[in-house]
């Protein structure tokens, strides 16, 4: 079977891996353009890209396949069946009714919910305890196609982004071979999707990574570890932004974490404010109750823990964040 495959980031890679051990698909790649990184500003080519290279397939870079340019590209490379994870660039109607078997995508929920951009960070941040995978037909209507297969995953305690994603990836890809599989032989079903369940999630924004601490310390804690790799959460901190990394829900009440503090014991009870300093990092009040922040990177510094921070920065408590 030919397969062309669309991808970018890591989340793809375990996909294109399970799709190229089967010796009966002859697999090409579309990603995504080489783009400046963060430091330096060189062109850093997208994951897929290497492993494609790697795998000695075909790849191929465009910024754009709604082009006359794209169009050409897909049908010389006559695919039977294109699979998309990740990939970053919304199909045209040229390019979907080209394949024969049709073009399938895995998506990270559990379709109709949270359809669109960064449903894994969205599902963490509404503090839901299920979401799951999706293996869906095309349309030209994002995320809305008949749905062939499905699974739930449980969201643990102290997933993060990274963690919950790394899971999502792993099982998607072996549900896409169930599906790829079920396509070979006729069988996939076409389970249209409920429109009235439908819900849609928007990039990251800046905005939603600032921390709010007047909100209870769950919801903040959800926003650390669903941004704990990208863009990262983050509060101000006498004009500079302090990202959290890692942080930890703390009961005042009764938390060991204070009994062994030998910095200070004062509870401030304002929300926003440093509230004591202990020998695992800074305590910041909530709305009800405490976040310990175990991890931090300050402005234009490397990660460290948080009392390396402490360290290094003389915090006093009743200093107020944000």
């Amino acid at each position: 079977m030919n397969i062309l495959f669309m991808g970018s980031p890591t989340f793809a890679v375990p996909t294109l891996q399970a799709i190229i051990r089967n010796p009966e698909h002859n697999v090409s790649v579309i990603t995504q353009p080489d783009k400046p990184a963060k430091r330096g500003y060189q062109p850093t080519p997208p994951i897929i890209k290497l492993l494609a290279q790697r795998l000695k397939l075909p790849v191929y870079q465009l910024f754009s396949l709604n082009t006359p340019e794209g169009i050409a590209l897909v049908k010389k490379l006559q695919p039977e069946l294109i699979v998309v994870v990740a990939f970053g660039q919304i199909l045209p109607d040229n390019i979907l009714n080209i394949p024969a078997l049709g073009c399938i995508n895995l998506h990270p929920s559990l379709l109709p919910k949270y359809r669109g951009a960064a449903p894994i960070q969205w599902s963490l941040i509404n503090g839901d305890k299920v979401t799951g995978i999706t293996v869906a037909y095309i349309t030209s209507k994002l995320d809305s196609g008949d749905i062939i297969l499905q699974k739930e995953v449980e969201i643990e305690d102290y997933d993060t982004g990274s963690s919950l994603s790394d899971r999502l990836s792993s099982s998607g890809a072996m549900l896409v071979m169930e599906a790829i599989g079920l396509i070979k032989d006729g069988n996939a079903p076409r389970i249209p999707q409920d429109e009235t369940m439908a819900s849609y999630t928007s990039k990251i924004r800046h905005e939603d990574a600032l921390i709010d601490w007047q909100k209870p310390a769950r919801n903040i804690f959800n926003i650390v570890r669903a941004l704990n790799a990208v863009p990262g959460a983050y509060t101000w901190v006498c004009g500079e932004r302090l990202k959290i990394l890692t942080a930890e829900i703390v009961d005042t009440m009764t938390s060991e974490v204070l009994k062994t503090s030998e910095v200070c014991t004062e509870i401030v009870d304002d929300a926003g404010t440093v509230s004591d300093l202990t020998k695992m990092g800074p305590l910041i009040s909530t709305q009800d109750g405490a976040l310990l922040l175990l991890e931090v990177q300050p402005q234009a510094k490397k990660p460290m823990s948080g009392w390396q921070f402490l360290q290094g920065h003389k915090w006093k408590v009743g200093m107020r964040l944000g």
